[in-house]
């Protein structure tokens, strides 16, 4: 052992000293062990042989427990700091379209120990966090809308593969076929498709990134517009609220995903501080057979 070790070559005077100050082998490996932890130096006669054995014993044992206490609560906020980070890099992967369901993001560990606890399965245990903050895989909840905080669905996602890797319900059982057509054929896409913009917008490439489109008329005025923002906005809501705080009825609004572009093609720079006008016309817009038309200017919302 690494105590055996040290003491070769003064194995008798180690002897007489456990027996001297009436202790054990197994306590002083104990301090030996605590005593390194904590960077002392051994080979002093102080550290190697204290008078008092108990009380020093305990000073170091007691010290020991803080200090490792202490580390542990630091790789904790490490922790939780690093796990904060990578939800909010996976955000946009968050789904919340036409369905009775949601995907949403965990946002901290705690997040799975309560959806395993509810669920009965293993993703608040098994290093599932740490995977999570290493970003080798990332935990998804389906919610339903009408309870959006009753765990229903667990999803476990792999950037790097771009597919799902489990997708468990209460007690591992298997989802309903409702719910796995949702996550296959709906979300994954969806995640997909918003993981590959990350990728795209790390690369210095904004193509697609926040840009939405909104029909809308302003009754006082009579007029109605086509307005898209590339970057101006973080949330279709946001954007929306924009419009009405100017006295529009916004009667049509969707991202890049949600509508076709018709005879308007999408803009290609980005525009961080301004909407962009794409058709105007006095009077209300046509809009039929789920197609907008504003002055000859037309789009499909799909939304």
């Amino acid at each position: 052992s690494e105590l055996k070790a040290f003491f070769k070559g003064d194995i008798e005077k180690f002897v007489t000293y456990l027996d001297e100050q009436k202790t054990s082998v197994y306590s002083y490996n104990d301090y030996f062990k605590a005593c390194n932890y904590l960077g002392l130096n051994m080979s002093e006669s102080k550290n190697r042989y204290p008078h008092d054995f108990k009380r020093w014993h305990d000073i170091r044992i007691d010290e020991y427990n803080t200090a490792n206490a202490l580390k542990d609560e630091q790789e904790r906020k490490a922790l939780y700091d690093k796990f904060a980070v990578v939800a909010s890099k996976y955000l946009g992967l968050e789904y919340d379209k036409k369905s009775v369901y949601i995907a949403i993001i965990a946002q901290k560990p705690s997040d799975l120990i309560h959806e395993g606890e509810l669920l009965h399965h293993c993703v608040g245990r098994m290093g599932y966090d740490q995977k999570f903050a290493r970003e080798e895989s990332l935990i998804f909840f389906i919610r339903t809308k009408e309870q959006p905080d009753v765990p229903f669905v667990t999803i476990e996602y792999s950037p790097a593969q771009k597919r799902i890797l489990q997708c468990y319900g209460d007690h591992d059982s298997k989802p309903t076929e409702e719910v796995i057509n949702l996550v296959n054929k709906k979300w994954l896409p969806y995640a997909n498709r918003k993981l590959k913009q990350l990728a795209a917008n790390r690369k210095g490439d904004f193509t697609m990134t926040n840009y939405f489109r909104i029909t809308a008329y302003h009754p006082e005025q009579n007029i109605s517009v086509i307005m898209d923002s590339y970057g101006k906005f973080e949330k279709l809501w946001q954007f929306s609220a924009y419009m009405v705080q100017k006295g529009f009825k916004v009667l049509a609004v969707g991202n890049d995903e949600t509508f076709f572009d018709g005879n308007i093609a999408k803009e290609t720079e980005v525009e961080p501080n301004k909407i962009i006008l794409r058709a105007y016309t006095t009077g209300k817009p046509t809009i039929a057979n789920d197609k907008v038309e504003v002055n000859g200017k037309f789009y499909t919302p799909n939304n």
